[in-house]
């Protein structure tokens, strides 16, 4: 696990507060994230580039998905008779939309049942060190979006724990993966597996990609196949970090939850510091 350090910024609301005196950690929709472009993938270099023996061999292993009756022979005169009566350019635009099709009505089952946990990472390195202040809780574009301008907090999770605890605490298969970030879109890949068509890989790395734009939010995603509330042990987080602007009201709000569910968690107050860009980190008795 090279994400060893996962963080979760949150504004201060009832629902925030409800998961985390419950220890649970909300999957969303793919369609409910606010970006416009979630899940956008580019199928025209697929089936642009496809060789007339690629969509020949489709044709073959999508006539074996569908009439596992057949033998390889009778198959093969079939797609022959086929080719021969539709001509070789219909043949290949009638394969190529078939490959569309199927990536598109498979997106779309994705983004309508499959939940998404999106946390924020450090880069990893080699050495697993860790700084707070060179982490990503030192991420004042995190503080300012996701936080409501530090008068939210952030969840600081031992990445191992989360990930460990959420796949035996839940009922649902899960995926852990960073997000890529690149300048175009993601393109899904032919199978090998002589069982799919479309390989189910590529389709979730589509998932995973995003715009370069976000890139300074490192973003590691958890994919489920259901959305929802998820438990995690309550071990596995580390720190709560509390935004200096957080009403002392609220600030005891959260001290009591954590006290009473998280024995070893830590809670420090994030405050600016004057005349620069940066923060530091102070024990909350000092406030």
């Amino acid at each position: 696990m090279k994400y060893k350090n996962l963080y979760k910024f949150r504004v201060m609301n009832t629902n925030a507060l409800a998961c985390l005196a419950n220890c649970n950690l909300w999957f969303s929709k793919l369609d409910d994230l606010n970006d416009p472009f979630e899940g956008i993938y580019d199928i025209d270099t697929l089936v642009d580039n496809m060789t007339r023996q690629e969509l020949f061999d489709l044709a073959h292993k999508i006539l074996s998905i569908s009439r596992p009756a057949e033998n390889v022979d009778q198959r093969t005169d079939y797609l022959i008779g086929l080719y021969l009566a539709k001509g070789q350019m219909s043949f290949e635009v009638a394969a190529k939309k078939f490959v569309k099709e199927m990536v598109r009505k498979t997106m779309t089952e994705m983004r309508k049942h499959s939940g998404v946990l999106s946390l924020s990472s450090d880069k990893p390195t080699e050495d697993h060190k860790f700084d707070l202040m060179e982490s990503n809780v030192a991420n004042l574009h995190m503080w300012s979006l996701y936080s409501d301008g530090l008068r939210g907090f952030a969840l600081h999770f031992d990445g191992e724990e989360l990930t460990r605890s959420i796949t035996e605490l839940n009922d649902s298969k899960f995926a852990f993966n960073p997000v890529n970030y690149d300048i175009k879109a993601a393109s899904p890949k032919l199978a090998v597996d002589k069982s799919e068509i479309i390989d189910s890989s590529s389709l979730f790395q589509a998932l995973n990609t995003k715009h370069e734009i976000f890139s300074n939010e490192v973003e590691f995603r958890v994919l489920s196949k259901s959305f929802g509330l998820k438990k995690y042990s309550p071990e596995s987080l580390k720190h709560v970090f509390i935004g200096e602007r957080m009403p002392s009201g609220q600030v005891e709000l959260l001290k009591l939850i954590v006290n009473s569910k998280y024995k070893n968690t830590k809670m420090l107050r994030v405050v600016t510091i004057k005349n620069s860009f940066h923060i530091e980190l102070k024990e909350l008795e000092e406030d």
